[in-house]
């Protein structure tokens, strides 16, 4: 199983996105910068195994952009068009 995140543009390098299977129900979404690595954080606090791959998707593309386990996503960020350690 891969988890599927949709984005779209909201303006001024920002996207909402949502993931569209989560088998609990609970909703994820928000508006992000970086919208995978969101996510990613987001599915790693509910619990999601560290090895599950989320894939990135723009909305109405059957094609994905960009894919990464968990534990990879959860721990970058964007910063200035390039990817770097998150530091909390």
């Amino acid at each position: 199983m891969s988890y599927r995140v949709i984005c779209k543009p909201a303006g001024q390098g920002q996207y909402d996105y949502y993931v569209a299977n989560i088998p609990s129900g609970r909703p994820v979404q928000g508006r992000s910068a970086s919208p995978l690595f969101d996510a990613c954080r987001k599915l790693q606090r509910m619990g999601v195994p560290a090895m599950m791959r989320v894939t990135l998707f723009h909305e109405g593309s059957k094609d994905w952009s960009v894919r990464c386990p968990v534990w990879a996503g959860e721990k970058l960020m964007v910063s200035h068009t390039r990817f770097a350690k998150r530091h909390d």
